[in-house]
């Protein structure tokens, strides 16, 4: 028996098992016939990603999408600083990814026409904040599943020391 799975399936099932990991799911999808094995007899998922941080949990919830719909999800990481790479050759393959990260908006550019629209998902209905939502042409084509910022923390102490004054960026002339 052929089980028959949509894009928009797997992204309401992982996109509810990742927030157990505390995860999202980025909805950019290969092209329509992705969704299937070559011998037609089973639907298979292949999702690329980048963050080999969380390679295990995104393959224990293709193990428990696998278990619940019977559908193969096949996972796979790119090596470190090589994902535009892997993914420009994957998508030239008649075998591209169904599910692809994109890096926020600028990866939206380059990826849009192969993006699936998520407006009326449920992954997308579950977002409190819908800045994480990427749009382009008044579509949602992606959900931002990570924020990543960068700060310094200091010793306010040493820097009055050194003759430097808090939130400035010049020595106090005082």
């Amino acid at each position: 028996m052929k089980n028959e799975m949509s894009r928009r399936q797997f992204l309401g099932f992982a996109g509810s098992a990742a927030t157990v990991f505390g995860l999202g799911l980025v909805g950019c999808g290969g092209s329509a016939g992705s969704g299937s094995s070559a011998s037609g007899d089973a639907a298979e998922v292949y999702f690329l990603q980048f963050k080999p941080e969380v390679d295990k949990e995104w393959k224990e919830i293709a193990k428990a999408y696998k278990e619940e719909k019977g559908v193969e999800v096949k996972i796979v990481t790119a090596a470190s600083n090589t994902y535009e790479e892997k993914l420009k050759s994957e998508m030239s393959k008649s075998s591209a990814p169904t599910l692809f990260q994109v890096n926020g908006p600028t990866g939206l550019k380059n990826w849009k026409d192969y993006c699936a629209d998520l407006s009326d998902t449920k992954v997308r209905g579950e977002l409190i904040d819908d800045s994480l939502a990427l749009q382009s042409d008044g579509k949602d084509l992606g959900i931002d599943w990570v924020q990543e910022s960068y700060g310094i923390i200091y010793n306010k102490e040493l820097l009055e020391k050194a003759g430097y004054k808090p939130r400035t960026s010049t020595p106090s002339t005082s």
